[in-house]
């Protein structure tokens, strides 16, 4: 999990704040509560990068508006499904 810091600290402590990279912790900057910037070690990036290449994983491009995400509701209860799957 990342840990998240205001724009303003982030400049302000900028040598602290990546030598916390370095040692492998993402930062995310805030602009006025907003995400705008991720910070993480280029040995982390290096990594993602040939995961990704090599078909291992697929990064996100952003989130979904919440109109575009389709609820489903199951009948009765999960740990009844559970039960059920476990018993095919």
């Amino acid at each position: 999990m990342a840990t998240v810091v205001p724009a303003s600290e982030y400049r302000a402590n900028l040598r602290r704040w990546h030598e916390r990279v370095a040692r492998g912790e993402e930062i995310v900057v805030t602009d006025n509560g907003e995400p705008v910037v991720q910070v993480i070690s280029a040995e982390a990036e290096a990594l993602l990068v040939r995961l990704e290449r090599e078909g291992l994983l697929r990064r996100s491009r952003g989130r979904r508006p919440s109109a575009e995400i389709v609820s489903v509701h199951a009948a009765g209860d999960s740990a009844s499904a559970v039960s059920a799957d476990r018993d095919r």
